[in-house]
């Protein structure tokens, strides 16, 4: 449901955006992208494992992997895109993206996890007791340098684009993945 949902959010601004003051094409990427890109890394992986334990943690990791890579992919293509009369080479701009989510370090701390896990090793005591310290303070430290950067950028200038991105992610996103969940999918 919530996929399905972003997928309308991106399908309709490809059509509105260039209606919207100050958005126009690659501005359209970057509010379907902030309209959509959920929280999951800061909050979504606590609240997964303090509600359903390590499988939810398993599932949760899962869906941030699939979640960043597909958002970061279609959002800087939709941007290339955008911007192709500038000569933009597609194939290169898609190769070039994929080399970037292969490089992204959210989809290698995952695989190398994975891989970990696979292997059946365990940690030494030292070694689990360093990585236990710097999972505890990853959360906080991250809510707290969210706070600062988003502290550092005014709210000025383009309104209309900074009122479309508030009203799409804290009302049209989350209305339509409810509808689709409870109406459709039934869950």
């Amino acid at each position: 449901a919530c996929y399905a949902a972003a997928g309308i959010v991106w399908l309709t601004l490809l059509f509105v955006a260039n209606r919207i003051d100050g958005l126009g094409d690659a501005g359209g990427s970057a509010t379907a992208f902030a309209s959509t890109f959920g929280n999951l890394g800061m909050m979504g992986l606590s609240i997964a494992y303090l509600s359903f334990g390590e499988e939810g943690l398993i599932i949760a990791a899962l869906i941030i992997a699939v979640h960043a890579a597909s958002h970061w992919f279609l959002g800087t293509l939709w941007a290339e895109l955008a911007n192709r009369e500038r000569g933009v080479d597609l194939v290169k701009v898609t190769r070039s993206v994929l080399i970037s989510l292969v490089k992204n370090p959210v989809v290698l701390a995952l695989a190398a996890g994975a891989l970990w896990n696979w292997s059946g090793l365990t940690m030494p005591g030292p070694g689990q007791r360093i990585i236990d310290l710097g999972g505890d303070a990853a959360i906080p430290t991250g809510l707290f340098a969210l706070g600062l950067a988003v502290a550092a950028y005014p709210l000025r200038g383009n309104m209309p684009g900074v009122a479309a991105i508030m009203i799409l992610k804290m009302a049209v996103f989350p209305v339509i993945a409810w509808a689709l969940a409870s109406l459709v999918f039934h869950l």
